[in-house]
């Protein structure tokens, strides 16, 4: 099967075509593609002897029998699309046509029919068919035979009212149903017409052996095809500018009147490409189908390079200038070349004789004198000779990366070592001395009379000899400026390695970045022309429009650069070719309204006029909407998605082979969202959760850096409720809810009077046992609270019993309404050598003892007064004032009882014991000045024991304050203080054995 092919540059060698390739690794099923064609929506479609492929311009999709139903593939299968883009496959069993997700038998051209060859369109909107079975026509209904029925129809070709029709030995033309047999000479047994295709006037028919051309009523070989009288033509197709494309088992041809046959290099890897299928695109792509290298892409560039393929015999090309004879010259690593007025390549000098043979950098002088910078000095070629100028020996170190002509006979060199004057025969190197730093010089220019030097540490300039640093920017300052010109009068634009662009005009410095839409901030050279700036480096070549950056300065708008040249096919737009070099001022030229920029394999032109913008917006489609479980639905203007599905994902595509990788799609689900989200490159959109209801999937691709006409589609996505979320079942559950409600209010009424009588009940029998468990708490609290006041041993009260006591004695004796004198004595005891008793007779022993001892104590308190043990052998007796008669008396009657009494260890042990006593009132100051602290009275009360204990034992001791004794004459405590109230007359002791009246009371 042939196709009409749309235009491909006839002017141009094939070599100048832009070729990509797609193998297995990029997606396709299988490597043999057999044929092309593309659907009403723009898929390309291939078909392999692994089945079909669909292709969007970025990725494969694999069609075998599982995704297509009907479908059996077979290494015989072909696909072809119809003038209104139906796709038809040829097959063994007969034709067919593919709808969305099957195939579709045709009533009248299934297996009876055999293998299907070709097809073609035909007046008045039939398809006609080539098969096993001869020639069949479709309009609608049932196909038709039109003859030839014992003749297998290879090829086919309508022109007008004429169908031709290629077969075994013969190629038929049909008019009015009658067909006749073109004479193509002896000798043709075994050759198949395969092929057919009309190139202008002319039809040529390709066959096994050889190419042949249609004149009058005879089949002939024309002269330039006696070359191929021994090959299979495997492949054949034309386009609209007269270019014939001739397949064959070892690569590709092309034969245009005006160049002849020429060889198109298709082959991958050193494979050559059998080539069997071409189609050309509506964007004038021409794909080519190979047996053995899969699907290639040939199409009109805008850049060619200059290379090998044309002569070049070394094609590291390190600079470009235009020459004396106003055609572009340009160094390489081992010469000096020029281009000629047809575009070749021609040797000028070799450079192999200098000590570093890589013409780095280029420049001419008025005489036409050619200054070859190298990486160690400058040569000089004169048209005849190459020379090493004696002048120029101080650069024979440095590297050479630019010339500047300011006059007649005044030179600026920059080098890798810094800046150089050449003028009047001398040669001047500037320092610091004149503010030049000893850096090396990328860039030169002047502009309003004054010399801006790019280095590798920023920008500086120049006037009458005195430099220095330009621009007043940190980042500038430290940049590696590698390109320096200018845009309108007064306007220096500098390209910096790493840092992007940086502008310069009476208002500033203007950094140009990233941020301000550079697509890269590596630039080497700068070109500008009447409408762009032209940036190059390592990455490419990208444009933008002075206009474009006259808005950036005005308004702040980004700059919206156009890609031209691109060195990786993931990259974002322009033309997939390596370029370019950098490093000196020589590494761009604008000539003759083309660019030419130096690269590691050729010298790169660039056409502008040939930059043309897509005729069409890429088309957006919605592929496909799809479910976590493999569970897929092709789109279609409405989908209604299973009940319960609820995560999906919408698979989506733009439909450009121009430039697929520059797509940016932003996409949004109404109902659901109001934003526009941006996926970047990503072709999906993933949505969970979604709740039931009707939305809307829109997507909008943007191309061309956004500057192109955007594409939309849109599809409708229904999620159904589950039963249990529709209205009528909530209804249902809400009446249901009312009558359930009712009944369980009557039952619960009923139920609440029933469990009313028996809580009234149960309530009285819970209040009475609550009552009495009430009075054991309140028993248990007050045992309790007894148990805490009282000493475990002895049970006797303990310490806290005597701050309670106390707090509470002197709030009803001293601090009442009708507070008294009434004071409280104490007694405090402690049992001489008590833990001799305890080691002599061991501690059970001891402790009873102690506990006859406090037996004794509470008799000795009586009703009025309070027995305590204080800690360890120490006891304290609390007495009222007014139940004494005098507390020296009560506290010799404790010495004489405890002498008197019978302790006994065990019973048949007595053990006799003494105490010594101190004693204590409180309040214990005359003007009830420490009435607050009764801490006061028991230090008091301690100091007394102690000093019976210093004085004997087996007596009593007080402390007694003067009545001139204040609160404060005891601040540091009354042990502390003893001396002193004693000097100071403050206190006196009293003690047992003094005489005075004594009586027990």
């Amino acid at each position: 099967m042939s196709s009409p092919l749309q235009a491909l540059d006839p002017g141009r060698s094939p070599e100048d075509y832009v070729l990509d390739h797609w193998g297995i690794s990029a997606g396709l099923p299988q490597v043999s593609v057999t044929s092309i064609a593309q659907d009403r929506d723009g898929y390309l479609w291939l078909s392999t002897q692994g089945g079909l492929a669909r292709f969007d311009g970025n990725s494969f999709t694999s069609f075998g029998a599982a995704d297509l139903a009907g479908y059996d593939p077979s290494i015989q299968d072909r696909i072809w699309a119809d003038v209104g883009g139906r796709m038809w496959l040829a097959t063994p069993r007969g034709a067919r046509w593919i709808e969305r997700d099957r195939v579709v038998t045709i009533d009248g051209l299934g297996p009876q029919i055999g293998q299907v060859y070709s097809f073609a369109d035909a007046p008045g909107g039939s398809v006609l068919i080539g098969s096993d079975r001869g020639l069949h026509a479709f309009t609608e209904g049932p196909a038709q035979a039109l003859g030839l029925a014992d003749v297998r129809v290879y090829a086919l070709l309508v022109d007008g009212q004429v169908i031709y029709a290629g077969s075994d030995e013969q190629v038929y033309s049909i008019r009015g149903g009658m067909a006749e047999s073109l004479a193509a000479g002896d000798a043709l047994t075994g050759v198949r017409f395969r092929q057919l295709t009309r190139v202008g006037d002319r039809i040529y028919a390709g066959s096994t052996r050889g190419l042949f051309e249609l004149r009058g009523t005879e089949l002939v070989q024309p002269p330039w095809a006696e070359s191929l009288a021994d090959m299979s033509i495997e492949g054949l197709g034309s386009d609209r500018d007269g270019n014939l494309w001739i397949g064959l088992l070892d690569g590709l041809l092309r034969y245009h009147p005006q160049r002849g046959l020429e060889r198109a290099e298709a082959g991958v890897d050193d494979v050559r490409a059998w080539v069997t299928a071409f189609y050309e695109d509506d964007e004038d792509n021409l794909w080519v189908g190979s047996f053995t290298t899969g699907l290639s892409r040939w199409r009109n560039g805008w850049a060619l390079r200059i290379g090998s393929q044309r002569g070049l015999t070394d094609p590291f090309v390190w600079s470009v200038a235009r020459g004396p004879d106003l055609q572009p010259w340009f160094g390489t690593a081992t010469g000096l070349w020029r281009i000629d007025p047809e575009g070749r390549p021609v040797p000028v000098v070799s450079t192999l004789s200098l000590p570093n043979s890589a013409v780095y950098n280029l420049f001419f002088d008025p005489a036409g004198q050619a200054w070859l910078g190298t990486r160690t000095g400058m040569a000089l070629w004169d048209g005849s000779t190459l020379t090493q100028p004696a002048l120029w020996a101080p650069l024979r170190q440095q590297q050479i990366n630019t010339v500047l002509q300011q006059g007649p006979e005044r030179f600026w060199i920059g080098t890798s070592g810094g800046l150089y004057l050449q003028e009047g025969g001398l040669l001047r190197r500037y320092t610091k001395e004149e503010g030049m730093p000893a850096v090396a010089v990328r860039g030169l220019l002047m502009l309003d009379g004054r010399l801006y030097v790019g280095s590798e540490r920023g920008l500086y300039s120049g006037l009458e000899g005195r430099f220095r640093r330009e621009g007043s920017n940190p980042v500038l300052d430290q940049a590696l400026v590698t390109a320096l010109t200018l845009v309108g009068a007064n306007k220096l634009l500098v390209g910096t390695f790493d840092d992007g662009l940086f502008l310069l005009d009476v208002t500033g410095v203007t950094p140009i970045g990233l941020a301000e839409g550079l697509p890269w901030p590596q630039v080497a050279n700068l070109q500008v022309d009447q409408t762009h700036v032209w940036s190059s480096g390592p990455r490419g070549v990208y444009r933008f429009g002075l206009d474009e950056l006259d808005a950036l300065l005005r308004q702040g708008t980004p700059l919206a650069p156009e890609p031209i040249l691109n060195e990786a096919r993931d990259a974002r737009g322009g033309q997939r070719l390596r370029c370019c070099n950098g490093g000196a001022t020589s590494r761009g030229l604008i000539l003759n309204s083309r660019l030419w920029f130096p690269s590691l394999n050729g010298l790169v032109r660039i056409d502008p006029v040939s930059i043309r913008p897509e005729r069409k917006p890429p088309k957006a489609v919605i592929e496909a909407v799809e479910a976590d479980d493999g569970r897929r639905w092709l789109a279609e203007p409405s989908l209604r998605m299973p009940v319960g599905l609820r995560d999906l994902t919408v698979r989506f595509t733009a439909l450009s082979f121009r430039d697929p990788e520059g797509q940016r799609f932003l996409y949004r689900l109404r109902g659901f969202e109001r934003d526009w989200h941006s996926s970047g490159t990503e072709r999906t959109a993933r949505y969970t959760n979604l709740t039931p209801g009707h939305y809307r999937f829109e997507v909008e691709v943007l191309s061309g850096g956004g500057e192109q006409p955007r594409s939309t589609a849109e599809i409708e996505l229904v999620i159904p409720p589950h039963v249990t979320e529709t209205l009528w079942f909530r209804s249902l559950l809400v009446l249901g809810a009312v009558g359930l409600v009712a009944w369980l209010a009557a039952w619960m009424r009923r139920r609440s009077q029933q469990r009313e009588r028996h809580l009234q009940e149960l309530v009285e029998r819970r209040t009475e046992e609550l009552r009495r468990v009430n009075d054991r708490l309140r028993s248990a609290n007050q045992a309790l609270a007894a148990e805490s006041l009282t000493d475990g041993l002895t049970g006797l009260k303990n310490r806290r019993f005597l701050a309670r006591h106390l707090g509470g004695w002197r709030r009803e004796h001293l601090l009442g309404e009708q507070p008294g004198d009434e004071r409280l004595w104490l007694f405090l005891i402690d049992l001489d050598h008590f833990k001799a008793i305890n080691d002599r007779h061991g501690h059970l022993a001891g402790d009873e003892m102690l506990c006859q001892f406090a037996q004794l104590l509470l008799r000795i308190a009586g009703g009025t007064g309070e027995a305590l043990r204080w800690g360890g052998e120490e006891f304290l007796i609390l007495m009222p004032e007014h139940a004494l008669r005098s507390p020296e008396d009560f506290a010799e009657r404790i010495v004489r009882a405890v002498r008197r009494a019978d302790f006994r260890a065990n019973e048949h042990t007595s053990v006799p014991l003494t105490a010594s006593v101190g004693v204590a009132s409180f309040p214990a100051l005359a003007d009830r000045s420490d009435l607050v602290d009764w801490a006061l009275a028991m230090e008091l009360a301690d100091a007394g024991l102690y000093h019976s204990k210093l004085n004997g034992r087996d007596g009593w001791s007080r402390l007694h304050p003067a009545a001139e004794a204040r609160y404060r004459d005891f601040g540091s405590g009354a042990g502390a203080q003893i001396e002193a109230v004693l000097e100071a007359g403050l206190a006196r002791w009293e003690q047992s054995g003094q005489d005075r009246a004594s009586t027990d009371g």
